[in-house]
């Protein structure tokens, strides 16, 4: 997290604890606002930016490499609604 929150400073990364119910209740409704996503389909780590998600973490230099360029292509597509270079990005992860 330290890595990707010094590569892209706007990053606001939201934690969820699997374990405690109300944060299983919100993450469910973020998971449902996600297009092929599904509860069952949810472990630990999900990471989901934007519309897109990676479930489980390989290496800085698989996994590591694929979220950087999800983060891109999101920040692009918010850059581009928005026209703000400035755009905070959410990122959405499970422990």
């Amino acid at each position: 997290n330290d890595q990707l929150i010094e590569a892209y400073p706007n990053l606001r990364i939201v934690k969820y604890n699997i374990e405690l119910r109300s944060s299983q209740e919100k993450l469910q409704e973020y998971v449902q606002s996600v297009p092929g996503l599904s509860d069952e389909m949810i472990g630990t780590p999900t990471t989901i930016v934007g519309e897109e998600y990676i479930i489980g973490f390989g290496s800085a230099e698989t996994t590591g490499i694929r979220l950087s360029r999800m983060i891109d292509n999101e920040m692009a597509r918010l850059e581009a609604l928005e026209g703000n270079s400035e755009s905070e990005m959410n990122s959405t992860m499970t422990d």
